[in-house]
């Protein structure tokens, strides 16, 4: 069975001397669970490129510009289009 040493001597001695093995691996599981919780906070995340970043940049400046109604309107009266 996983042996897991507890910071506390009393838990420690609490958990062993349970009988009920579903509650032993219950408590395994969650102690288990919670370290994974730790270390995956401790754990530096992953940063985006700068390149990725400035093409980001640049699709959604590109998007923006070509679903602007301000803009379309502008294109509309200089191509003589406008619905003015």
């Amino acid at each position: 069975m996983l042996k897991i040493k507890l910071l506390n001597k009393s838990d420690q001695q609490w958990l062993e001397g349970r009988k009920d093995v579903e509650a032993q691996l219950e408590i395994y599981s969650s102690i288990l669970n919670a370290n994974d919780r730790v270390r995956a906070m401790k754990q530096p995340r992953a940063q985006p490129s700068e390149s990725l970043v400035h093409y980001a940049k640049e699709q959604s400046l590109g998007m923006w510009l070509e679903e602007s109604p301000f803009l379309a309107e502008m294109k509309k009266a200089r191509t003589g289009n406008a619905s003015w």
